[in-house]
């Protein structure tokens, strides 16, 4: 159960593992994480997938004040030896935005396609 001044990390530990971790902890964490982020990804993808799926779930969340809908999208490649690989997951801020601008895998697709 969250605590008032909980922030939603130390709620979701609480919560999930049954400990308290303080702020600075999440912090660390969060630094340490992050760089292993970008660089998954960063990665280069095959340049060819037998079958390709893209989907989005979309959120209401707080920022600056307000609630707005952001999408968190996930691209899931598989590559011709049945391989399963998920692209980059951006979260765009608004909904109408054209997802071959905000995701470099799938940008990359829309390149050869149009060629």
């Amino acid at each position: 159960m969250a605590r008032k001044n909980d922030t939603p990390q130390k709620a979701a530990m609480r919560e999930l593992y049954d400990i308290d971790i303080s702020d600075s902890t999440i912090s660390r964490i969060t630094d340490k994480i992050l760089p292993i982020v970008k660089e998954w990804q960063e990665r280069p993808l095959e340049e060819v997938y037998a079958v390709f799926f893209l989907d989005a779930i979309h959120f209401h969340v707080r920022s600056e004040g307000r609630i707005v809908k952001q999408a968190v999208y996930i691209a899931i490649g598989i590559d011709m030896a049945g391989k399963k690989e998920v692209g980059s997951t951006p979260r765009l801020a608004n909904p109408g935005v054209i997802i071959w601008q905000a995701c470099p895998p799938i940008s990359s697709i829309q390149k050869q396609s149009d060629a």
